[in-house]
């Protein structure tokens, strides 16, 4: 969309990462809106010297290099970190990350000032970037967590309530220092326009403050033609899914204790959850079957065979697996601290339930156990839901954020 001088706005869009696989600099440069992509590391496969030679590389450099490229971003629009990527592997995680992210930013920030580019930048990445922009660029956040005062408001007042304070620890918005923690929530606040995938997260911002009309909500997508809906179905016994880490803040423990206090025995739990090590036990209820990290045709498959994904998270900023589920034609039953409120709009109610209510929960779940003939009648209408939320519709949706909505902030 033209600016107030009719020329087409330019943008530089920055984060680390492949993050939602470049959607956002995608966004931007298919409607030839993007000036530079900024970022830590970014494969130039489409040169034609690079890509002879990985030819005859070894498959795991060539995966490797495949997981951070994608067609619809040429790499003549990247301006990444090469260079600094040694310097990376000689730090602690923790620093390596918080040193990458900032160099990243601040480079940002330069070429967007330089170039009179507007700049979206991702959140807990803002902070560095803002300070260093020219007075008139204009700003825009994606916040990919619910705000962090929010979280760390949250993660304290559920310690108690979840008897699991050392599980919220490893947390980001615990570990971190008071000064950096108040530096990533001041960029929401800083932002011309915050772009947010969930109503949840939408209420986090206004939690600390951000006012609404700079807050757009704007919903990912999914990719239907891979997690779709044709290669399997459930049969024989009710099978539920639980997809995620296994840390407090997805509900994992509760989730087992609910499992456990359940004694469904005809009906199965599965769990990918990466490494099975040091992983609880339930001591009765129905099965539990764990599963390894599965690449995504496994996951497909596996979601094709489930009655049931479960998500009994206190947190999200979207919950990817939610929609991934549904497209696969599984129902799924999530707190309202997710995307669920937004995707799961008309549906029956008991899909959803209070976050941290976990007699709640239980209830909802055992219902649906019991009826899970309805649950295989409705993996129709599951992926015909999935279906309405595109990647296209995302981007589409994203652009009409950052540009019509940020020049009436400036022009306000």
């Amino acid at each position: 969309m033209p600016d107030k001088m009719g020329a087409t706005p330019q943008w530089v869009v920055s984060h680390c990462g492949a993050r939602d696989r470049y959607q956002l600099p995608i966004a931007l440069h298919e409607v030839g809106q993007l000036y530079r992509f900024v970022t830590d590391f970014y494969s130039p496969l489409d040169s034609p010297i690079l890509g002879n030679l990985l030819k005859h590389a070894p498959l795991r450099l060539r995966s490797k290099l495949m997981r951070r490229y994608r067609d619809g971003l040429p790499s003549k629009f990247a301006n990444d970190q090469k260079l600094t990527e040694a310097f990376k592997w000689i730090r602690t995680p923790v620093a390596r990350d918080f040193e990458l992210a900032r160099m990243v930013s601040e480079r940002a920030a330069r070429i967007a000032s330089d170039s009179g580019s507007s700049l979206l930048i991702t959140s807990y990445n803002g902070w560095a970037a803002f300070p260093l922009l020219s007075k008139n660029t204009r700003k825009v956040l994606f916040q990919v967590h619910p705000h962090p005062w929010f979280l760390r408001d949250l993660y304290r007042s559920m310690e108690h309530e979840m008897n699991d304070g050392d599980g919220f620890l490893c947390e980001s918005e615990m570990m971190v220092t008071d000064e950096l923690l108040k530096r990533w929530g001041q960029e929401s606040l800083d932002a011309d326009i915050v772009v947010a995938a969930s109503s949840f997260t939408r209420k986090s911002l206004l939690h600390v403050g951000v006012r609404p009309e700079r807050i757009h909500v704007v919903p990912y997508g999914v990719d239907s033609r891979v997690f779709r809906n044709d290669v399997a179905f459930p049969i024989g016994k009710p099978k539920v899914l639980f997809v995620g880490q296994h840390t407090s803040r997805k509900g994992f423990r509760n989730l087992l204790d609910v499992w456990e206090r359940l004694d469904n025995h005809h009906a199965e739990l599965h769990i990918t959850s990466g490494s099975c090590s040091s992983l609880p036990e339930t001591r009765s209820g129905g099965p539990v079957v764990w599963h390894e990290r599965l690449a995504v045709t496994g996951l497909v498959e596996l979601m094709n065979q489930s009655d049931l994904l479960v998500l009994p998270s206190v947190a999200e900023g979207f919950g990817m697996v939610l929609l991934e589920a549904l497209s696969c034609g599984t129902p799924v039953l999530c707190s309202d601290a997710t995307a669920g409120p937004d995707l799961l709009k008309g549906w029956d109610e008991r899909f959803l339930f209070t976050a941290g209510d976990w007699d709640g929960f239980a209830l909802r779940l055992d219902y649906w156990l019991n009826n899970v003939g309805c649950l295989r009648k409705m993996r129709s209408s599951a992926r015909n839901l999935a279906e309405n939320q595109t990647w296209e519709k995302f981007r589409s949706n994203l652009r009409r954020a950052c540009n019509s909505n940020v020049n009436s902030v400036h022009q306000s």
